[in-house]
């Protein structure tokens, strides 16, 4: 409960009638209450068609209740039937509170009027047909998202179940995933007419005109904009808002698409596929597998050939990301449970590295002795390693699966790219001409800038492992190079649990 501030609640506020004729009615009364410590306001009361409801008052005191009555007429309905109603008040995040009232409604053939069946009243078809509405015009909300994207299934995760929990049957989700050519038109669509510059994997727009950028516009403002879209409907100014119809991006899709190519820069291409390129996942496992390399002996060409080969499995990848190639591995419904393992085994490995290294830096400053340090392997498996490589075999060994470790990290995390850039490249692309050339070669520089932090990462790692002055430097200090260290394992791990 928020300091100063009032808390509404209700216990039992699902009402389940059970079985009822549809000739008849069914009514309820709800006790609300206040367990804050400030006043309880319900400002307003948004009901169902067919319902008539009575509040006993709508200032409530701290620790007092009041009564919500309820009376809704089943004429006209039949089946199952989950009705919301909802009171708008001023108690912190629950300002839209939902009651239902649920149950089956039973036809009588003797006594139904078929005549009265609810349908869409005349003047909401009038402002806009595309409107279901059994109680008030539905608020459109428009989410463009890729299939298993990080952002995505938080949104999914997080934000749905809000969404459907306060405003259940209010209203239309239209999805778009932008993998698919025909979605990406209505994403620029969107972009031009509402000037959404910024790139973020996620988006909804709330009745084509109010515009959620990413994850945490989405969560902070959503449910906000949805209660002032849902009141503003109940006002009788209320006009609807003019939709991007379906037709006119059909009809000028691929100028839509070309318009907004051009306005892409190189510089500013670059920029965006930097930022969009910093992945935890894919540079923890970079940083694991040079360190396992180290400590088992291994420097200079086999670092360089095992890290050059991660990133371009890496860059292979995202190529095949941004294309599209991939879209159907996301698809599979235990994508995610594969990538949430992948996530685990990292943090496991980064916290064990970790306090490994920290346990070093305690040992080796209470006794001097390098034999304590446990961040290394037996001196028998380090020459075993020492053979294999001079026999010529480690280096193609290192090369293979530092590509096919690549790949498969990126496979599995670096699932969003930029919806301002990607899809459009992609869409452009795909055609014939200049236009298609200069955006493959836009969409290529944005793939490759996506693994510059990996290659950096590799450079830092390679210099510091190999310059014999570093070195030495690293041996003289092995206090601070293993808390270092350590300090660098446990930031990512943090980094992939978070994000």
């Amino acid at each position: 409960m928020a300091l100063g501030s009032a808390e509404i609640s209700c216990d039992g506020a699902t009402f389940d009638f059970g079985s009822a004729g549809s000739t008849q009615s069914v009514h309820h009364t709800f006790i609300i209450s206040n367990e804050g410590n400030e006043i309880l306001r319900i400002n307003r009361v948004i009901g169902c068609c067919g319902a008539t409801t009575r509040l006993g008052t709508n200032a409530i005191s701290p620790g007092e209740s009041t009564t919500f009555n309820v009376k809704m007429s089943l004429r006209g309905r039949s089946g199952r039937q989950r009705k919301a109603f909802y009171l708008v008040c001023n108690s912190p995040g629950q300002q839209y509170y939902q009651l239902r009232f649920t149950g089956s409604v039973t036809s009588d053939s003797r006594l139904l009027d078929r005549t009265v069946a609810p349908q869409p009243t005349a003047a909401i078809q009038q402002r806009d047909p595309r409107l279901d509405a059994s109680d008030i015009p539905l608020v459109i909300v428009d989410y463009f998202y890729e299939e298993g994207c990080p952002d995505c299934l938080r949104v999914r995760k997080e934000i749905m179940p809000v969404l459907q929990m306060q405003f259940e049957g209010l209203y239309q989700l239209n999805r778009y995933d932008i993998n698919f050519r025909t979605n990406v038109p209505v994403l620029v669509a969107y972009q031009e007419k509402l000037r959404i510059a910024e790139n973020e994997p996620v988006c909804m727009v709330v009745d084509y005109q109010h515009v959620l950028n990413g994850f945490e516009a989405i969560k902070k403002g959503l449910s906000k904009q949805m209660g002032e879209s849902v009141v503003a409907r109940l006002s009788t100014k209320w006009k609807a808002p003019e939709p991007i119809t379906s037709e006119e991006v059909l009809r000028n899709r691929d100028n839509i698409v070309r318009q907004r190519a051009k306005k892409f820069s190189l510089p500013v291409v670059i920029v965006n596929g930097l930022l969009d390129g910093v992945n935890p996942c894919a540079i923890g496992t970079l940083v694991f597998f040079m360190s396992l390399l180290t400590v088992s002996g291994v420097r200079g060409r086999g670092l360089l050939v095992m890290g050059g080969s991660y990133c371009v499995g890496s860059y292979v990848t995202y190529t095949a990301l941004g294309f599209g190639l991939l879209h159907v591995l996301h698809s599979f419904s235990g994508f995610r449970r594969v990538q949430t393992g992948i996530e685990m085994a990292m943090v496991i490995i980064l916290v064990v590295l970790a306090f490994v290294s920290f346990r070093d830096a305690l040992m080796y400053r209470e006794t001097g002795d390098p034999d304590r340090i446990a961040l290394q392997l037996p001196h028998k498996i380090k020459m075993v390693i020492h053979k294999v490589m001079k026999a010529g075999l480690g280096l193609r060994a290192l090369a293979i699966s530092g590509l096919v470790v690549g790949a498969i990290v990126t496979a599995l995390e670096s699932v969003c790219t930029g919806q301002v850039y990607v899809p459009t490249l992609i869409y452009v692309a795909g055609s014939h001409g200049a236009d298609a050339k200069r955006a493959g070669g836009l969409l290529l520089t944005y793939n490759a800038m996506f693994i510059v932090p990996l290659i950096v990462v590799l450079a830092l790692g390679f210099l510091g492992l190999t310059t014999e002055s570093l070195v030495r430097l690293s041996k003289r200090n092995v206090v601070p190079a293993k808390v270092l260290l350590g300090i660098l394992f446990v930031v990512m791990a943090v980094l992939i649990a978070l994000l």
